[in-house]
């Protein structure tokens, strides 16, 4: 089977949506394994990273990884302060959205970054385990 390579990122819907038709098609492709190898490393970070940009409330500057995993499970995201007021960020995961959000506590905790401790950004991940 021959791979291909997605459409333009710069195609748009009848409806004028920009990226939505690459999307589609990146995933049409790798469903249907002919998706280039140069998009599975970073398919899903992608799909999360724009994720993230559309349900932020203020423009995103800069974005780091923190975390990855092929595993299926619930993920939280939580940041907390040290005793220098820096900002830690970790990733909790668990068998609900509970554990996770425990986990990620305890590691803030763990790191001595307890103050303003908060819940950022949580959701499910289906990780490869779950074919």
């Amino acid at each position: 089977m021959s791979t291909k390579y997605p459409k333009s990122p710069n195609e748009k819907t009848q409806h004028g949506m920009v990226y939505f038709p690459r999307m589609l098609d990146k995933i049409r492709l790798h469903a249907s394994g002919e998706l280039h190898e140069d998009y599975h490393k970073n398919l899903a970070r992608e799909f999360a990273l724009r994720d993230v940009r559309r349900r932020s409330q203020s423009a995103v500057a800069t974005t780091h990884i923190l975390s990855s995993s092929d595993s299926t499970s619930f993920v939280a995201v939580a940041r907390g302060k040290d005793k220098s007021s820096k900002d830690v960020n970790v990733v909790g995961r668990g068998q609900t959205q509970n554990q996770a959000d425990k986990e990620a506590f305890a590691q803030l905790s763990a790191a001595g970054a307890g103050a303003k401790e908060k819940i950022v950004y949580c959701y499910f991940s289906h990780g490869a385990d779950s074919k």
